[in-house]
Order: C-alpha cells, then sequence, then structure tokens
C-alpha cells in the first residue's frame, strides 16, 4: 500500500486526513520510529510538493503582465496568506490590489514654456507606447513631439513647421492616437480635420474633413472614433456612424454637449468627456 502512495502525485483527502497510524495500517500498541514520528506526511510518502497556482487572469488574453508602475499589496498576517487568493488580474494589466506612487516624475517638458526642443507649451494631445516612450501634441507650438523614455529633450515627428493649414503643418492639435504600425492620428481641430501621418512622413494626409475634431481613439479593428465638438456628437470613421449623441444639444442620457475626449473599454463602450454637462458617460 505504500509503494502504490509512492506513485500518486497528490494525496487524496480522506487520506489526508488519516491519522498516520492508520494509513500506514500499524497495530496500535506498536510504536512508531521517532524518525517516522517527526516527518511530515507528504516527505514521508516522498509525494512532490503541490505546485501554486498561478496568479488569476480575467480575460487578459496573450497580453503580457508587467508590474513596474504599481503594486500588488500581500497579505501580512499568516491568517491571511492561508485563506487569500491569488490576485485578479484584468484586461489592463493591473490586478485589484495596485498601489501607486504617491509623488509623480516629469517624463517630458518641465523647462518653461517655449518652442526649444526641451520644452512645451499648451500640451494637450498624450500618447505613451509599449516601449514607455511618450507622444505629446503640443499645441501652440503646432507640432507632434516624441519623448523616448529617460531622454532629455523631443523628436519631432509632425508639423514643426508653423501654424497653417498645409499638410506639414496643424493649427491647434487637441488630440493623438498612435496604431502599432507607428501611423499617428491627429484632432487638427482648428483646421477642422483628422490627419494620418505615417511613421517617418514628412506631411500628413487629411482623411476627415470639417469636423470639429478634439477627441479620438481607435478600436480593436483600428477604426476611428472621433468626437464631433460642434455637432454634439461621437462618430466611427470610415462608416460615419453615430455611436453616441447625435441628438442635438442638451442633457438627456442620448444627447452630449461640448463633447471632448473619448476612451473604449475592452468590451468596447465608449466613454465620453461631456464638458458642457460637466459629466463623464458611458
Amino acid at each position: 500500500q505504500r509503494q502504490q502512495q509512492q506513485q500518486q502525485q497528490q494525496l487524496p483527502l480522506q487520506l489526508q486526513q488519516q491519522p498516520l497510524r492508520r494509513l500506514l495500517q500499524l497495530p496500535r500498541q506498536q510504536q512508531l520510529p521517532l524518525q517516522l514520528q517527526q516527518q511530515p506526511l507528504r516527505r514521508l510518502l516522498q509525494l512532490p510538493r503541490q505546485q501554486q497556482p498561478p496568479p488569476q487572469r480575467v480575460g487578459a488574453g496573450n497580453k503580457k503582465f508587467t508590474n513596474n508602475s504599481h503594486k500588488c499589496s500581500a497579505s501580512s498576517s499568516l491568517s491571511e496568506r492561508k485563506t487569500s487568493q491569488p490576485p485578479v488580474i484584468h484586461d489592463d494589466c493591473i490586478c485589484e490590489s495596485a498601489t501607486w506612487n504617491q509623488n509623480g516624475v516629469t517624463v517630458a517638458g518641465w523647462n518653461g514654456r517655449g518652442s526649444s526642443l526641451n520644452q512645451l507649451d499648451e500640451p494637450l494631445g498624450l500618447f505613451v507606447d509599449e516601449d514607455a516612450a511618450v507622444y505629446v501634441a503640443g499645441t501652440l507650438n503646432f507640432r507632434v513631439v516624441k519623448w523616448a523614455s529617460g531622454a532629455s529633450s523631443d523628436q519631432v515627428i509632425a508639423g514643426g513647421n508653423g501654424e497653417g493649414n498645409q499638410n506639414n503643418q496643424m493649427k491647434y492639435a487637441t488630440k493623438i492616437i498612435i496604431d502599432k504600425n507607428g501611423t499617428i492620428f491627429i484632432c487638427d481641430h482648428m483646421n477642422m480635420r483628422v490627419q494620418r501621418w505615417f511613421k517617418n512622413d514628412d506631411h500628413g494626409q487629411t482623411i476627415i474633413e470639417n469636423i470639429s475634431c478634439w477627441g479620438l481613439t481607435l478600436d480593436k479593428e483600428k477604426l476611428l472614433y472621433v468626437s464631433d465638438w460642434k455637432k454634439r456628437r461621437i462618430t466611427k470613421r470610415p462608416s460615419e456612424q453615430i455611436t453616441a449623441g447625435g441628438n442635438g444639444q442638451g442633457s438627456a442620457l442620448n444627447q452630449l454637449f461640448y463633447p471632448c475626449d473619448v476612451f473604449l473599454d475592452q468590451d468596447q463602450s465608449i466613454f465620453v468627456a461631456d464638458d458642457g454637462n460637466q459629466r463623464i458617460i458611458k
């Protein structure tokens, strides 16, 4: 019986609950050797130590979990460690018990307002890629710049040719988004257009005209969602489907009033910064 138990990978629950004497079928009057009395049951039967399950993940797909910007708190007491479950990690790869540093770190700018490569002027749009590079729409510098991680100055990757409406210029850029190929989409607000700049190009292409664009985002299928500030709506491009608002100005749940930023979560739900109604609506 002892040899059969050595071949098992895990003890059945009923065996774990049996006294050692009954498990080994020893007579009641027979004494266990002192060496056996001092050995844990699992070690005595030479069974492998049970491995801990990996952290539970909720809909994470193929994403890699990184824990560079936050910390997951651990239970401090022994009783809590015995009963606590593995941390739940959601689609954004941040566990529920995450905490953040209370002091920030400047990663771009902080050299006063200006047009030098180490300065910003009215930075409104912001994007961070997987390499922690920070992209900024310098609204009054009429350009989009890239700050590599740890860099002391930026690199102009779109615009930078003064204020204007040519394809290599912009006027009051408010939001940027960058896809996996490095293509930049820009809300060129005062020029009433959305521009697309392919990686390393020296000019952009106007892909949407006559739109008071303020915010934009991309979904999983690389379709563009754009907030139209004056028409009080969010549209999906290129189909021009109205996905939020479009029922005139107002405060009803099917209306918007100066929609600014827009965000899509993992479920494709749309969040809108509804500026004129002083609310965030989903």
